[in-house]
């Protein structure tokens, strides 16, 4: 007689209850599940959505039939795992469904018809109770009360969502996550957070999902407060080595807060998302990292039921007490800085192949015991620290030890994060510059190390990875006596590090101390640092005094290099970061050229509309020919106050992608196609009269290079002292066929040509900065005059962040000469964020004119290239030559020609790969025109008024990292005020035609932005929101429909340097329809003639730069 298949269920359930409450362990089980997605520009029907929601549950299904097999109580399934991730809110709406309150008591697979059509939520019920295991899933709900205000104007809020169904198939527990990443923009977040738990036979549970346990709440309240035995993980993790990688930090995680930790992560290797595991707080009990296949993989193992009642269970430590109690070592001279995923380390190399050592960023001092077995030649270790806030995907306060390795081919053993202390690191090169590079193999082991940092929290997560991306499971440990290497002490020891160990990688460092040493260890002896240290004929000098080397040279004078994503693209996607910068002071005084002297040329002849330089049917000789077109340029510059400019906006043709350098004879090749197009807009330009003419970063060879790889694109550029025009004399130095081709450029059009290429300069041992293949590499702005003479040459100082093939100058360079129609400076790209070299040329040596090279990758609403740069030359009160580079799939383009009261001309196109010429007449001495703005009090007009509107309805909001406060302007007209910190900005608007469908905000944003670099801003705007849903607010926009009759923004600035900017619809300028007022206001002259995307004051409080960022609203409510 067979029974039906309810009651079946539940008698196989009452079975199993006492067998999984009988014993203190239980078998768990995570699947790793390579999604099956598809991409859809506009939302599919529901029957389309479930189709493919069914050929995910397919897999799954087969995966928890699997794992109940196995004896598995309970499995989690990944984050994403249903239906994927590549989704706008719109497109997610058919995949979603509205999930009860697990206290509805709901078993969907017995009772399916009880709410809405739930067809996911069923049939994971019916997995669950079809083969009597918790189910842990990931999808979409979509709940809403209309009598809440806060409800989304489409009428429901989406959540990224867990459900756990119990053996029975009843719903028990659902999680909205509450730290969404920043790309989660279909989902919106939970007004509070949930702190979700449920009860099982074996053991108390509690569930978040991926960015959440980077975060406070709910991850620490769940494992300290709630003392939850295990946690539920979800994620879809892209792995960030050396630090992040998900088998990695999860169970550093597991180990720092003592829990189990099952974390089922998506696989695409093509996003680096792979790494799942089962992680007990002693060590992994089993893990899954495959960046090879796109294959799935279940994991199934036992673990304790109440792991704090465990005998394995750690004890408590005292994280600091080891750290804080030793001496002082002397200090060495091998600190340098490295960014590892953005955030500025500071790093002493380690020398000897054994010895104790030290490294000090802020309050952290993070020490280092160790000897290495076998160094090879070509490894290069060092010991770092990293004490600050992160800021990038999420805000998140970090203290990191880091003790790292480079090799030719190398990876790295992460010793803590907390804040961060990281111990040992292996690094992709002997280059130190490269230290903070993804690398996944190592050769060196290590016969001991002890690692422990001066931390200033408890939550600290250790870990050691090894080559290949391993761990190490059971190779580390916490000691528990009360000696150098006791627990209380704060110390971790690796106990199985000798000769036989896999090549040490990463080490997470909690704040505590790391150790390792084998013999004594493995036969469960705690051993003492002198022991260990005279046993493995470790140096025993200052065994008890590891301490802080390298404390204040590397806090004042490294320039912070905080770097993310994306404003000025020499910036591109997945280049590694630089590692090392000096803040240096600015040059004292300016090499000034003087106009009649020996060493430089006036330039080029200012009027001329027209001419030519072919010769008539008798010349003169033709250095006689030159000087007398000189002299006539001379004296025609000499008598106008006006001159031509011309910019040329360049496709670049772009060599192949190759880490292997090409021939000379090949670059050149690539070169001459490039100098071929750049030669007849020069010559185009000097036809209609320009003086001078300004070509793009990059321009000449493209970006997609190594370090390796750039170089036979180099030459050596010499100081333009040695007074040298290489059109007349190529052979005078080194080889160098492209400055002489530049040079006859110039020449022969009698033009002045500004250009950007590669300069080598050969370095040796005796310049202790000197990188390792004996050579430095810089991004040079190059000038030759009319004569074709080198006039003046720059090296770029803000190099942005993934720009690793070059080196930066030790000081910044205030680069200007003169001309007959004004003084010029130069710099390039990343450089105009920052107060060195580009606030110094115009405020100190009063230049005239900025020529701008630039590879400008476009970030709406506030950094386009012709928004930005347009409001640069207003707010400074400068003539600026912008020419970016062109290339639409990364979207770079925008140049111009701006004047300080408003844009001559300007390209923006963003429908094809067409360059473009700009030409356009300037002021030579643009202070001495009636149409210079006159100065500015910027906060006079804010700080006298009082505030226009309470802050009843305001919001936050991202903008490229920054969280804005907002607030809305819900009527056609009005005056409305918004603050954050000591910035309130003041709005009187009205609108002609207010649309339904659009949404504008009044913003204020007054803080540290660290992305791709570190900044401080005050910002004040008008922006237009996305969509009418709030959410979207600071999102980019490029069209709209709504014009002003007026407008007046202003603030209550704390600095001078403000831009002012206006940007209309199409993402194009208001030129001459916007001015501003001597008392700080942004005025329309007159009802906007298109309708308005941005009005902007934004504003650098450079003095701000280098400070300690203040406390902010978390990035993630």
């Amino acid at each position: 007689m067979r029974l039906p298949k309810a009651r079946a269920s539940a008698v196989l359930l009452v079975l199993s209850a006492p067998e999984a409450c009988a014993p203190d362990r239980y078998i768990a089980a995570i699947y790793e599940h390579s999604v099956v997605s598809e991409r859809a520009a506009v939302p599919v029907s529901p029957e389309e959505a479930l189709v493919l929601v069914d050929k995910n549950m397919a897999i799954l299904e087969a995966a928890i039939k699997e794992a109940a097999r196995q004896g598995a109580r309970i499995i989690v399934t990944p984050e994403d795992g249903i239906y994927s991730w590549v989704f706008t809110r719109e497109t997610i709406y058919p995949y979603l469904e509205d999930i009860p309150d697990p206290q509805v008591d709901w078993i969907l697979c017995a009772d399916p018809g009880r709410f809405g059509p739930s067809p996911v939520l069923e049939k994971l019920s019916c997995l669950a109770r079809s083969h009597c295991i918790y189910v842990v899933a990931n999808m979409g709900d979509k709940p809403c009360n209309s009598s809440d205000a806060r409800c989304p104007s489409d009428g429901h809020y989406q959540y990224n969502t867990n459900v756990v169904f119990d053996s029975e198939g009843k719903l028990v527990a659902h999680y909205h996550k509450y730290n969404l990443f920043v790309t989660e923009k279909q989902f919106n977040y939970p007004k509070d957070p949930q702190f979700v738990t449920f009860n099982t036979s074996f053991g108390y549970f509690g569930i978040f999902t991926c960015a959440d346990i980077l975060y406070h709440d709910p991850a620490v309240v769940l494992a300290s407060r709630f003392q939850d035995d295990t946690i539920l993980f979800p994620t879809a993790w892209g792995n960030t080595l050396p630090l992040l990688s998900a088998v990695q930090f999860h169970s550093a995680w597991a180990m720092g807060m003592s829990i189990n930790f099952l974390s089922a992560n998506t696989h695409n290797f093509t996003l680096d998302m792979t790494g799942s595991g089962i992680y007990a707080p002693d060590g992994p009990r089993a893990y899954y990292y495959n960046t090879e296949t796109e294959n799935g993989h279940l994991l199934v193992t036992e673990l304790s039921s109440c792991p704090r009642l465990s005998p394995d269970y750690p004890a408590a430590v005292n994280w600091k007490l080891y750290a804080s109690r030793i001496e002082q070592l002397p200090s060495n001279n091998h600190c340098f800085s490295g960014v590892i995923y953005h955030d500025l380390f500071s790093f002493m190399e380690l020398t000897e192949p054994e010895g104790n050592r030290a490294i000090c960023q802020q309050d952290l001092c993070c020490h280092l015991s160790y000897k290495m077995a076998d160094k090879q030649k070509d490894d290069v270790y060092v010991l770092g620290a990293f004490d600050g806030l992160h800021v990038v995907e999420g805000q998140y306060y970090l203290q990191v030890n880091v003790f790292c390795s480079y090799l030719d081919s190398g990876k790295a053993a992460v010793l803590s994060l907390q804040p961060i202390c990281v111990c040992l690191i292996f690094w992709k090169s002997t280059d130190l510059n490269t230290c903070g590079q993804p690398v996944e193999t190592a050769q060196t082991k290590f016969e001991m190390f002890s690692l422990s940092g001066t931390f200033g929290t408890n939550y600290v997560f250790p870990e050691v990875l090894y080559s290949g991306v391993q761990l190490a499971p059971g190779e580390f440990e916490f000691l528990s006596d009360h000696s150098l290497i006791s627990v209380q002490q704060g110390i971790i020891q690796c106990d199985h590090l000798p000769m036989g160990t896999d090549s040490g990688q990463t080490l997470y460092l909690s704040p505590g101390n790391l150790v390792g040493d084998t013999s004594a260890l493995s036969q469960g002896k705690d051993l003492d640092l002198r022991e260990a240290m005279a046993r493995k004929k470790v140096s025993s000098r200052n065994a008890e005094g590891i301490q802080r080397e390298c404390v204040a040279s590397l806090r004042a004078e490294r320039r912070l290099l905080q770097l993310v994503i994306n404003k000025c693209p020499d910036c591109w996607q997945n280049y590694p970061v630089p590692s090392q910068t000096t803040h240096q002071k600015i040059i004292s005084k300016a090499n000034l050229l003087c106009l009649y002297s020996s060493s430089c040329y006036p330039v080029y002849i200012p009027h001329a509309r027209s001419r030519s330089c072919e010769a008539p049917a008798m010349l003169p000789s033709q250095p006689l020919l030159h000087a007398a077109v000189f002299a006539l340029a001379v004296l025609q510059a000499l008598a106008s106050d006006t001159f031509i400019a011309a910019v040329y906006e360049h496709a670049v043709i772009l060599p192949d992608v190759t880490d292997e350098p090409v021939s000379p004879n090949d670059a050149l090749a690539l070169m001459n196609k490039n100098m071929d197009v750049l030669e007849g807009a020069i010559k185009e330009a000097a036809q209609q009269g320009a003086h001078i003419i300004v070509t793009p970063e990059d321009g000449i060879y493209g970006w997609h290079f190594t370090r390796e790889a750039i170089y036979p694109y180099l030459e050596d550029i010499p100081d333009p002292a040695v007074n040298w025009i290489p059109c007349t004399d190529p052979t005078r130095f080194a080889p160098a066929p492209v400055q002489e081709r530049l040079s006859c450029m110039a020449r022969n059009n009698s033009i002045y040509v500004v250009a950007n290429m590669g300069d080598k300069k050969l370095c040796n041992s005796s310049d202790p900065s000197c990188p390792s293949d004996g050579r430095y590499q810089y991004n040079t702005d190059v000038v030759f005059d009319p004569e074709g003479k080198l006039v003046a040459r720059y090296h770029k100082y803000n190099l942005f962040m993934l720009e690793t093939q070059f080196n930066y100058p030790k000081e910044p360079e205030a680069v200007t000469f003169e001309t007959p129609f004004g003084k010029f400076g130069i710099f390039t790209c990343f450089d105009i964020l920052f107060h060195e070299p580009a606030v110094v040329l115009v405020s100190e040596l009063q230049v005239d004119t900025v020529l701008f090279p630039t590879a400008w990758m476009n970030v709406l609403p506030f950094l386009t290239a012709i928004e930005f740069h347009s409001a640069w030359a207003m707010g400074m009160g400068v003539n600026f030559l912008a020419a970016n580079t062109h290339y639409t799939s990364i979207s770079m383009t925008g140049s111009g020609i701006y004047a300080p009261d408003r844009a001559r001309t300007y390209y923006y196109n963003m429908k094809n790969e067409d360059g473009r010429l700009l030409i356009a007449e300037l002021d030579s001495h643009p202070r001495l025109s009636p149409a210079f703005p006159p100065a500015v009090s910027w906060s006079s007009y804010a700080s006298s008024v009082k505030r226009f509107s309470p802050n009843d309805h305001d919001f936050s909001g991202l903008i490229f990292h920054d969280q804005f406060t907002f607030t809305e302007l819900t009527k056609p007209e009005g005056n409305l005020t918004v603050c954050q910190k000591d910035l309130c900005c003041h709005l009187s608007y009205k609108m002609a035609g207010k649309q339904e469908d659009e949404v504008y905000v009044l913003g204020a944003f007054d803080g540290l932005h660290v992305v791709e670099g570190q900044y401080y801003l005050q910002i004040c705007t008008l922006l237009k929101c996305k969509s009418t849903d709030l959410n979207t607010c600071g999102q980019p926009v490029e069209t709209a429909q709504t014009k002003f009759e007026m407008f007046s923004l202003s603030g209550t600035f704390g600095t001078n340097y403000i831009f002012p900017g206006v940007l209309y619809s199409g993402v194009q300028l208001a030129a001459g329809e916007f001015e501003v007022l001597n008392d700080g206001r942004l005025i329309s002259k007159t009802r906007t003639t298109k309708p308005v995307i941005t009005v902007m004051l934004f504003g650098r409080w450079y003095e701000k730069d280098h400070l300690k960022q203040d406390p902010q609203p978390p990035a993630f409510p």
